[in-house]
């Protein structure tokens, strides 16, 4: 199961098509999609994304503002982030267990060894987040983390939904926000609240949890993650990001229906040379900085210019 906006379609194609290259002794893969506001045009697109018979798609509509804008902490974060909270809701008790995934992931592995772990009592199977050493230490800034047994990560979830009905998870973490909406990682604190002791460590290569400057390419394949996820708000698709990643992630993307069209790869490829003299140069910073003042005020300038002459 996943879960995107508008917004997001590409990630989405491009993480389904990773799932599907890696997984194709089990197509077709029953994918589920947690939405707001993908058309059925989209929808068709993310679908022929990934090779023919290998997935099947069933979109779920939900109304995101059920999600307090109190919730949001940060202006990067979607209220799209909030639907795993509901994901009982959205599947029939007809199923029992459920893989969660983010839409920046790339999936290497085979999951049937991750979708066949036995969660006994536990509500979830989850990786360790890196910030759980960072809180125990009590580092500077991270005081208002919830302070849990453990802390994971909720961007790859083994999910039991009996487990989780009756511990009423979505009630437990929804009931958190109300209490504390500027929570720093809004949903994933909920989650940890809520299932705090109830949850199974997994292995970290079922969450890779990346930072920009960390490569999964130069790892040979019996050490690479079976599960690469992009933390933090730098993208590999975005050039901004200058992530070493870029290229193994825009390998999988052009295998979709979102490749880069020649325009986008020049105009991305100038954007990343941009940012990564910027961040090397402070001369070149400044004179970035007076051509944008310089733009933004040019208009104005043959405004006045034009009311002068009249």
């Amino acid at each position: 199961m996943l879960a995107a906006d508008s917004a997001y379609a590409m990630p989405l194609a491009t993480t389904i098509r990773s799932v599907a290259e890696a997984n194709a002794s089990a197509w077709p893969l029953e994918i589920h999609v947690i939405h707001d506001g993908i058309d059925s045009a989209t929808q068709q697109r993310i679908f022929d994304s990934s090779p023919r018979g290998s997935v099947t798609i069933d979109w779920h509509a939900i109304d995101v503002s059920l999600f307090a804008s109190d919730y949001i902490p940060l202006p990067y974060i979607s209220r799209m982030t909030f639907s795993r909270l509901v994901l009982p809701s959205v599947l029939t008790e007809r199923v029992g267990k459920v893989l969660y995934l983010d839409s920046d992931i790339l999936v290497f592995g085979d999951l049937s060894p991750l979708c066949d772990i036995d969660l006994s009592d536990a509500v979830i199977g989850a990786v360790l987040d890196p910030l759980d050493a960072e809180v125990k230490r009590n580092k500077r800034g991270l005081e208002k983390v919830p302070r849990v047994g453990h802390y994971f990560n909720a961007g790859v979830l083994l999910v039991d939904l009996g487990n989780w009905r009756n511990a009423q998870v979505t009630e437990k973490a929804l009931n958190y926000l109300d209490r504390f909406p500027k929570s720093p990682f809004s949903d994933q604190d909920a989650l940890n609240v809520a299932c705090d002791g109830r949850w199974k460590q997994l292995d970290s290569k079922w969450n890779f949890q990346c930072e920009p400057h960390e490569s999964i390419v130069s790892a040979v394949d019996a050490r690479r993650p079976a599960i690469a996820h992009f933390v933090t708000k730098s993208k590999p698709w975005k050039p901004s990001s200058m992530s070493v990643n870029a290229a193994c992630y825009d390998a999988v993307r052009a295998r979709t229906r979102f490749a880069r069209s020649i325009p986008e790869i020049a105009r991305e490829e100038i954007a990343t040379l941009a940012h990564k003299l910027l961040k090397r140069s402070s001369l070149v910073r400044s004179a970035w900085s007076l051509a944008k003042s310089f733009r933004n005020a040019r208009p104005a300038i043959i405004a006045q210019s034009r009311t002068e002459d009249k």
